[in-house]
């Protein structure tokens, strides 16, 4: 047995301190390595996989008398830093499948993202439309949401946008990190009104609608204010990363697939 990284036979009375945290070890076999040895060593693996709930180490004597330790997991899992996976399947090797699709682009290995670029025309001012998709929208609301918001954080509405600070852009964009404005409205009948409201800004509102639309014809529109960038996460690869880990030849399966025809037989 080890403790602490120091050897005792299992006569010997061990000393535990109870306040501390210790490192134990049951030594299961000492093997030399040759011919013959595979039946035993199987046996001393099932044994010590048993006894570590499925952690083993073994120790190897270098010619130079120093020794390395090689830890393996029976779990699919590291030890090390706790990356896990389930029992690999095949359906997860596959970015058409929800277990093997990388979860931030879902296997198409690029985005589209509403692009700041072609939402506003920095040459118009708020009255004037540098909103493009509100612009083109007959819906009432959002020119309410807009006065409403410019009275709230003094964004004037006749100025171009290239004329605005910086933070007064973000505001416009990226909303008002949820704080409650009040709208004051005349509705169709001329009746006058109010409500609170909270700004979420116009690329979270776009990308809302995006993903709530069920119009073909709709999502079509908005993608016109849409740039295509490779995925962050799987960089193009369309798998998950724990599937991107697994390794065949020291190659994942996204860089087997991207081998030509003649590469990949010889591989």
């Amino acid at each position: 047995m080890l403790v602490d990284g120091y050897e005792y036979t299992s006569d010997e009375e061990i000393e535990l301190a109870k306040n501390k945290k210790h490192d134990i070890s049951a030594v299961v076999d000492r093997l030399v390595v040759k011919e013959g040895i595979r039946s035993r060593l199987a046996e001393s693996l099932e044994l010590a996989f048993e006894l570590s709930e499925g952690l083993v180490v073994v120790k190897l004597l270098q010619d130079d008398g120093e020794e390395q330790d090689l830890l393996f997991s029976r779990d699919f899992a590291c030890p090390d830093c706790g990356f896990s996976l389930p029992e690999l399947s095949p359906r997860m090797f596959s970015f058409n499948s929800p277990f093997g699709a990388c979860p931030e682009c879902g296997g198409l290995g690029e985005k589209r993202e509403f692009d700041p670029a072609l939402v506003l025309d920095m040459e118009l001012t708020l009255e004037e439309g540098a909103i493009i998709p509100w612009s083109i929208s007959s819906h009432n609301y959002f020119r309410q949401i807009l006065l409403g918001m410019s009275e709230k954080y003094k964004i004037p509405m006749d100025q171009p946008l290239n004329t605005l600070s910086a933070k007064q852009i973000q505001i416009i964009l990226s909303g008002n990190q949820g704080e409650q404005f009040k709208i004051n409205y005349i509705n169709s009948r001329g009746e006058t009104g109010s409500f609170y409201t909270r700004f979420e800004g116009v690329i979270n509102t776009l990308k809302r609608r995006y993903q709530e639309t069920k119009s073909d014809l709709a999502r079509e529109e908005m993608e016109k204010f849409m740039t295509i960038s490779l995925c962050p996460a799987c960089h193009g690869q369309r798998l998950r990363p724990e599937i991107l880990a697994v390794l065949l030849g020291e190659r994942s399966i996204a860089e087997v697939t991207a081998m030509a025809v003649r590469e990949t037989m010889a591989f």
